[in-house]
């Protein structure tokens, strides 16, 4: 009877402790959604970091540590401050691949991370990374063909290779429809799984002139 009442009380303070987590989750989710500034961004962002330290067999703090890195680049001029953000990005996913191997998300937001590497500086990087990040995007895909962050992510390089090489848009817009179609479906597996992007899509499709 006692193993069975400390059982009990151990489930139920590791329920009790998952809930808390979920919750501070949810909390830093809403905030980073709702940032309208950098230092706001940054704020969100420490707090994934901060849970991602304690709650260490957990994906997502590191995928949205990662996110909002990723998002501070918009806000940073300078080539080395940009670098800077995204190095720390890629070391969140590598983190988070550990944890949740083969996972379309994270591989997701690595090929963004090598797209936004070649703004940069074109000439040099271009090569590299844009195979880098073609490479991710398609496995992100191959993963999960339901995956519309992946199809924007997807059509966003196709449409930069394309402007590089003087191409059509045709191939760009095909992969950017394909995400439109799956965020009218999208429903996260979990309530902490991304579900940003299909404003974005809406954006992009007239920005892209499809």
């Amino acid at each position: 009877m006692k193993l069975i009442t400390i059982s009990v009380i151990t489930l139920l303070f590791t329920g009790s402790l998952f809930n808390q987590y979920e919750a501070a989750m949810e909390a830093a989710i809403e905030k980073l959604y709702a940032a309208q500034s950098p230092e706001a961004l940054q704020q969100a962002g420490n707090t994934f970091e901060r849970i991602a330290k304690k709650e260490t067999d957990k994906w997502h703090p590191h995928y949205y540590a990662a996110y909002v890195r990723i998002m501070l680049t918009t806000h940073t001029g300078d080539a080395a401050g940009k670098d800077q953000h995204l190095d720390a990005a890629l070391e969140h996913i590598q983190s988070a691949k550990t944890l949740s191997p083969n996972n379309s998300e994270l591989l997701a937001l690595e090929g963004f991370i090598h797209m936004l590497r070649i703004p940069i500086d074109p000439a040099s990087r271009g090569p590299q990374y844009s195979g880098m990040s073609m490479g991710a995007l398609q496995k992100a895909i191959a993963l999960d063909p339901d995956n519309p962050r992946a199809y924007l992510l997807l059509s966003d390089m196709q449409y930069g290779t394309a402007q590089f090489f003087g191409n059509g848009n045709e191939e760009a817009c095909k992969t950017l429809q394909k995400a439109i179609d799956l965020f009218a479906t999208d429903r996260p597996d979990h309530k902490l799984d991304p579900a940003w992007g299909e404003a974005w899509a809406g954006h992009s499709k007239k920005e892209k002139g499809c």
